[in-house]
Parts: C-alpha cells; sequence; structure tokens
C-alpha cells in the first residue's frame, strides 16, 4: 500500500487517513486547502490525537459512512426508457453537472479540473434520453488505482440529482451502476458518507444493503464549512425566504443579530447594516413605495417609456364592464401590491372580485390580462444576476402511480428542496385543472406520460424557477437596468411577461419588488452577491 495518498476530487482534496502514519504530516496536508474548496480526511487513524492538538481548526464531519459488501449485492436489470447513466466525457459534461450541483448548493468541480483528473476518479451522468439534458451524477473513486487497497474498495462522492429531474428513481439507478462498475473491477467493498440529517437518503442506501460504519472524518473550519459546525439555531429562527441570507453571512465569519422574525442586523469589521430579507437599509423609503404603488409604478413605466398591460384605476363599478368587453379577459389588483385577482372572463365575477378588493383598498386596478410566459429579472448593483423563468408542474406517468400518488411524490421532492414552501397543494384547484385535461386523482398515466397539474406557475404551489439567464434577450435585461437605475435600487426584481420569447420586442412589465425573494434564483449564486453587495 502507498503512502500519504491525497488525491484530488475538483472539489477539494480527498487524504486517505489510513495511507498516513505521520499525525504532523496529516494535519500539515489537510489544513493546504484551496479558497472555496472543501479537503477531507477520511479514516483517520488517529482522530482524537488529530482533534486534541487542533480542536480550533478543525471539526469531526456531522455524516455517516456506509460500507456495502459488493459480493452480498445482487441487482434485477431494469430497461430504462426514459435517462441514462454513462460516463462523462467531456468538459461540456461536467459544466451541465455542475450546473446541477450548484443547484442543489453543492460545490462544483474546478474548471479544468477533468482534463487532469487522477485515473481513479470516474464520473457517471444521468441523462434524459429525449432532451440530453444532465439532471445528476456521482463520483466513483477506485482505491486500489489510488493507493494498492489491499482490501479492494472503492468509495462514491458527490451524488446528486436535481430537485427538477423530470423522471423518479434516478438517485437509486445511480447508486446501482457505480456499485455494478465497482463489481466489475472485482472489488469487494464501497464506502460512501451521508448527511446525519439526509434521513432520505440513508434509507436508500440500507435498501441498497449499505451499513453504517464507525468511521470518521475530518475537515477544516473554513466559512465554506460554517453551516456544518456551527450552531443551525440561529438560521432557523427566520423563514425559508431570509435563511439562505443567514446562512451565507455566517460562512463569511459576518455576525447575525436577529431584530424581530426576518428583520436582522449583520455587523463586520464595525460595519452595520439592517436589513428585512433581502430589502436592506441602502434602499430609500421613496423608491419602496413607487415599487409598492401600483399607480406611482405605472407612472414610472410611462415616463421611461416601457411597456405594460392595459390599466385604469376605478372607485366605482360603472365603467368596468366596458372594459372587460373590450379586452375579453382582466385581472383586478389593490393600489398596493398584495392583492390580485384571478383571471376574469364575466361581468358576473368581475363585480364580486371588484367588491372584494375595493374593501382592502381606495382604489382599484383593472388591468388586461396577458397570455405569455412569465419571467423574473434579478438585478443587483445596476447588473442583471439572474433570470428565471416560471413553469407549471409536469408529472410524469409511470405506468403504476395515479395521478394523485405523483402529484404527491413530486410534492415532497419539491418541499425537500426547498424547506417546505414549494409544494403542490392536493386542494380543488389541481383537482379541477386534471380533470378538465381529461384526468382524474385516480387515473394512471402511461409511462412517460406528462400531465400538467396546476394552470398557474408559482413557486408557492408547485411551480418550478427555470435558470434562464444565458438566454433572455439583452434588451428585456436592460429595461429591468434601465428602471433599477431610474429608482437608484441596489437589489430589484422585476416581473415580465412575454407572449413569444423569439419576439421579445413584444413585452408587458408587471411589476418591481424591493424585495425580492432570492429562493427562486438559483444557480447563480445569488445570497453569496447579497452578501458581496453589502460588504
Amino acid at each position: 500500500m502507498k503512502e500519504n495518498i491525497i488525491v484530488d476530487c475538483g472539489w477539494g482534496k480527498l487524504l486517505f487517513g489510513e495511507t498516513f502514519s505521520n499525525i504532523k504530516k496529516t494535519i500539515t496536508e489537510l489544513k493546504k486547502e484551496r479558497k472555496i474548496e472543501r479537503n477531507i480526511l477520511f479514516y483517520p487513524l488517529e482522530p482524537q490525537l488529530i482533534m486534541t492538538s487542533n480542536a480550533a481548526d478543525f471539526f469531526l464531519n456531522p455524516a455517516y459512512i456506509y460500507k456495502l459488501d459488493i459480493e452480498k449485492f445482487s441487482n434485477r436489470r431494469v430497461l430504462r426508457t426514459t435517462f441514462i447513466i454513462r460516463k462523462a466525457d467531456t468538459e461540456f459534461d461536467i459544466e451541465e453537472l455542475n450546473k446541477v450541483y450548484i443547484k442543489m448548493k453543492m460545490l462544483p468541480l474546478r474548471k479544468n479540473w477533468f482534463a487532469k483528473k487522477h485515473e481513479s476518479i470516474t464520473v457517471y451522468v444521468v441523462e434524459d434520453k429525449k432532451t440530453k439534458e444532465i439532471y445528476g451524477g456521482l463520483m466513483l473513486l477506485d482505491h486500489v488505482s489510488a493507493f494498492k487497497d489491499d482490501k479492494k474498495s472503492t468509495s462514491i462522492w458527490s451524488v446528486v440529482v436535481s430537485s427538477i429531474a423530470p423522471y423518479t428513481g434516478m438517485g437509486k439507478a445511480l447508486m446501482k451502476y457505480a456499485i455494478q462498475e465497482s463489481k466489475k473491477k472485482k472489488r469487494e467493498r464501497i464506502f460512501l458518507s451521508v448527511v446525519a440529517t439526509n434521513i432520505p437518503a440513508q434509507r436508500l442506501y440500507e435498501q441498497l444493503g449499505f451499513v453504517k460504519t464507525p468511521i470518521l472524518m475530518v475537515k477544516n473550519k473554513t466559512p465554506i464549512n460554517e453551516e456544518l459546525f456551527v450552531s443551525r439555531e440561529i438560521v432557523n429562527k427566520f423563514s425559508s425566504k431570509t435563511k439562505g441570507i443567514i446562512k451565507e453571512a455566517l460562512k463569511k465569519g459576518i455576525q447575525v443579530r436577529q431584530i424581530n422574525d426576518d428583520i436582522y442586523e449583520l455587523s463586520l469589521g464595525g460595519q452595520m447594516i439592517n436589513c428585512d430579507g433581502s430589502l436592506s437599509e441602502k434602499t430609500s423609503a421613496i423608491m419602496q413605495e413607487i415599487c409598492q404603488n401600483q399607480k406611482y409604478f405605472l407612472k414610472m413605466l410611462d415616463r421611461l417609456n416601457v411597456h405594460y398591460p392595459i390599466s385604469e384605476f376605478h372607485i366605482q363599478q360603472t365603467k368596468i364592464e366596458s372594459f372587460l368587453a373590450e379586452h375579453k379577459k382582466v385581472v383586478l389588483k389593490t393600489m398596493r401590491k398584495n392583492i390580485t385577482s384571478n383571471d376574469i372572463i364575466d361581468n358576473k365575477t368581475l363585480h364580486k372580485q371588484f367588491s372584494r378588493i375595493r374593501q382592502c383598498s381606495n382604489e382599484v386596478l383593472i388591468q388586461e390580462s396577458k397570455e405569455g410566459t412569465i419571467y423574473r429579472v434579478l438585478v443587483m448593483k445596476y447588473k442583471v444576476i439572474s433570470v428565471v423563468e416560471t413553469q407549471p408542474p409536469i408529472i410524469m406517468g409511470n405506468g403504476k402511480l395515479t395521478v394523485a400518488q405523483l402529484i404527491k411524490k413530486l410534492s415532497r421532492r419539491k418541499q425537500s428542496a426547498s424547506d417546505g414552501v414549494n409544494k403542490i397543494p392536493m386542494d380543488s384547484k389541481t383537482k379541477a385543472f386534471v380533470l378538465k385535461q381529461g384526468y382524474s386523482f385516480e387515473s394512471i398515466l402511461e409511462k412517460g406520460e406528462e400531465l400538467q397539474v396546476r394552470k398557474k406557475s408559482s413557486y408557492y404551489t408547485g411551480g418550478t424557477m427555470k435558470d434562464v439567464s444565458s438566454t433572455f434577450p439583452e434588451n428585456l435585461k436592460k429595461i429591468a437596468i434601465k428602471i433599477a437605475k431610474y429608482l437608484n435600487i441596489s437589489v430589484m426584481s422585476l416581473e415580465i411577461i412575454v407572449p413569444d420569447i423569439a419576439n421579445p420586442e413584444e413585452y408587458f412589465v408587471l411589476e418591481a419588488s424591493e424585495k425580492p425573494n432570492l429562493q427562486y434564483y438559483t444557480g447563480q449564486n445569488v445570497y453569496k452577491k447579497f452578501i458581496d453587495l453589502l460588504f
């Protein structure tokens, strides 16, 4: 067996503790950690001695190490028609896999690492057969190739499956594939680690035959690891909209003091900033009022020559029927952005909704309802940071589960990835929309058959926020920047509806938010950019 073995895994270095006999050497090598990467000491032979002398620098990773005796594993071959698992062959494969890692808040693989990776590492990806989109992957490390391991082991690292993956069973299929590949190489056992709080993953591994071991891992106390060794108590005091900001602040060593609910104080090196979610004290009250007041906001859009749906403000109901007759479909909104009706197409509903909304507002905004795709554009410091397309929840049949079961399964996955916020309600609206398409909750979809289960694409009713930052038209990005500059606002989101993205000159601005929900914008490190803007 070779000594002092370190393998560069792209997200950091993996030190095989069983190959190190000198504690000083182990400590020195573990501390050689690149910025924004994560070194791991796996299977340290004397962890108590390492920790005793370096408690301020290291911590024991709060994870379980699982082991599988490969000989005991039996796998019934399953013919997959929707996705394939294959080796990552190119830098493009790694770039696409990195998008999934970032979306799932995992460390991506370093740029240009793949071409020079250690021979002991193989990266596998799971790919949609139809669209060729990569939805997950893992890294398989061969210990025999790495250090001539006489125990003939392999280990699995960086397992990921996207929360928006259209098919179920991808994670399990990935695991089985890695085990089979290890078996082909005549390896005898396989290891993997899983965070102690990830119960669903633990159940999956145990189902496959993995068992817990007493093996430990040691990591550096660095900002990137802070959420693993800092108490989650303060983070959990905040709502899901703000938790990501608080976590990022703690990672950077910024002190956080909760004032009330989502209002908090950040302090670093004598500098203090108060915030309410993503709204900081850097945003003036005047600009906040323009964003919140529909009349002020539409007047601003007029000055900037920016398109928005045809709109009128009414105190009485006398002229609203003619507006509906002219535009066929409308929505009603309060003067301040807090209540909006569904689409209205008949006079009875129009008057009923007007009365309801008028109780909460001095004036009622009646607005032409536009068809198209809704985009949310996040602007920070007059730069477009991220653009997401809102998509309604869609289930895919497997020929076995009912529509209701598929909805619940997809909803569980969405809740798990969003701190419980992104979920599909099993309510009358979902049921009615499913029935409208000729199905019921008891229907069984054919394998591969897709079904949209909600009419609208709200994040809070199971909608998906798909990152389209790289393909979003430049003219629409410029409009968002123009509005942010006019408002002199450092953080803002803009909601735009586009009937046909191939014709971006036809667009309609719906609203701006001075306090955007950063949860929507996955894949662009928005929490980091928000904290960097403040400090």
